[in-house]
């Protein structure tokens, strides 16, 4: 019992160094040189946020901007260590009702990679309104790269 609550913690620990410890933020401004070389794109600036103190778990505090829109949506995903086969130092993040999923990885140096099939950032879960998705107007995945900031300076919606 005692080698089994060890290893998990183990597994826990090396599953998510880039995320686990002090509250991180990442963040993507795409310009408009990008975001008209990618018509499909709808996201004009992704923030993330990683916290392991809101709820003593491992949370993603997302929050976006969508083309053509001057409004800041956001959602508070759950986390969790990245499954076998997943890179190194992976969490996936999860909207609760089903509202989806993204993978988060460190990328090499203040960067990490987020791919996603699309999860809900407004509405869903028996909310009024059309749901706010974050994905790409395509037919697999989207991957977006962001950078760290600093954590003291990060929150789009207190902007």
């Amino acid at each position: 019992m005692i080698r089994t609550t060890l290893a998990a913690a183990a597994l826990l620990a090396a599953a998510q160094p880039a995320f686990a410890g002090e509250q991180k933020c990442y963040r993507r401004v795409y310009d408009a040189a990008h975001m008209a070389s990618q018509p499909k794109q709808s996201v004009t600036t992704l923030e993330v946020i990683f916290d392991d103190e809101i709820w003593n778990d491992l949370v993603a505090v997302v929050t976006v901007v969508f083309r053509g829109s001057p409004n800041v949506y956001g959602n508070t995903l759950g986390c969790y260590p990245g499954q076998q086969g997943d890179p190194d130092g992976a969490v996936r993040c999860s909207v609760d009702c089903d509202g989806g999923t993204f993978l988060a990885w460190p990328s090499g140096g203040d960067a990490i990679l987020l791919k996603t099939d699309g999860f809900i950032v407004e509405g869903g879960c028996g909310e009024e309104g059309e749901p706010r998705f974050v994905r790409d107007d395509t037919d697999g995945p989207t991957t977006f790269k962001l950078y760290e900031v600093d954590a003291a300076t990060c929150s789009l919606q207190n902007q």
